[in-house]
């Protein structure tokens, strides 16, 4: 048996969309409909940025909440923002695999 692949259900019906408004379709429609949903989130992708507003705060790019600090009082830019989860890669959100080096 393979992994698991999340997928989107209304991309994978529009796909098959050149079958028309036939009983095929509909009972394609129906087998993808009834398939239990997995409880997966969407990747979001942003970075650490320099807000303009507080003499150069570092803000995560998708929240904007504050970066982390440290007990040395220096900003901690993590690989993953610790408020909203985004993936602090610097890339836009896409159907890309990104690959983080750490």
């Amino acid at each position: 048996m393979t992994d698991d692949k999340y997928i989107s259900a209304k991309k994978l019906k529009a796909h098959y969309a050149w079958w028309g408004d036939t009983e095929e379709r509909k009972r394609f429609d129906t087998i993808v409909d009834v398939q239990p949903a997995a409880d997966v989130k969407e990747v979001v992708h942003a970075e650490w940025v320099e807000d303009g507003y507080y003499d150069g705060e570092i803000v995560c790019s998708n929240c904007g909440t504050p970066a982390i600090i440290n007990a040395e009082k220096e900003v901690v830019k993590s690989f993953y923002c610790p408020w909203c989860g985004a993936i602090m890669d610097g890339r836009e959100n896409g159907n890309e695999r990104v690959q983080i080096q750490m």
